[in-house]
């Protein structure tokens, strides 16, 4: 993966709540909104995307976040737990990937690539082994990009949105592996992008 020319990332303070939440709200509305009704958006976006639990993910402990910018501009954020181990990874050490939300308006750009390496770093700094994430079943265009980004499904896992039960495929990483490369584990029970 290449990164975007110019593309850097900080650690989001306190002071990017709002921005997080209106951003994230916006992606997430965009990306599932299509295809659920109004009532089970509503409710999910006015629980997850609001300034005050933006500001607790900001100051939790368990995971990072960071924003990524280009010339300047917010394009994008990304959220790593950083102790996330799974069944299906043996109980080896693992990081997840719970939010990865770029702009549309900056796609084709490398953005996601850049934010995706960013992730693969930090994980193996922190000393995982692996990386997973959660991402749902019909949303083709990141299932493609995780794909390509060296992950593979491991399992599945419910994902509910109001009243309506959905499939996540949960797709890992091995991290000192060559993107490519055959995840071997047997499968079993966020939502990135």
């Amino acid at each position: 993966m290449t990164r975007a020319q110019g593309v850097s990332f900080r650690e989001a303070v306190a002071a990017d709540a709002e921005w997080l939440a209106t951003f994230g709200r916006e992606i997430f509305d965009a990306t599932f909104g299509p295809h659920n009704t109004a009532d089970d958006m509503r409710g999910y976006l006015d629980s997850h995307y609001t300034v005050e639990r933006q500001a607790t993910e900001i100051a939790r402990p368990a995971s990072r976040i960071w924003i990524a910018e280009l010339e300047g501009t917010r394009v994008g954020y990304t959220q790593l737990m950083l102790d996330a181990p799974r069944v299906e990874l043996a109980g080896e050490r693992a990081t997840e990937i719970n939010r990865f939300y770029v702009d549309a308006s900056w796609h084709g750009r490398g953005i996601a690539a850049a934010m995706m390496a960013h992730c693969l770093e930090e994980s193996r700094a922190l000393g995982a082994r692996w990386t997973w994430l959660a991402v749902w079943s019909k949303n083709e265009r990141a299932v493609a990009f995780y794909r390509k980004a060296g992950f593979e499904m491991i399992g599945e896992q419910i994902f509910v949105l109001g009243t309506d039960r959905q499939l996540d495929w949960v797709m890992a990483r091995d991290l000192f592996a060559p993107s490519g490369s055959t995840v071997q584990r047997e499968t079993s029970e966020g939502r990135a992008q």
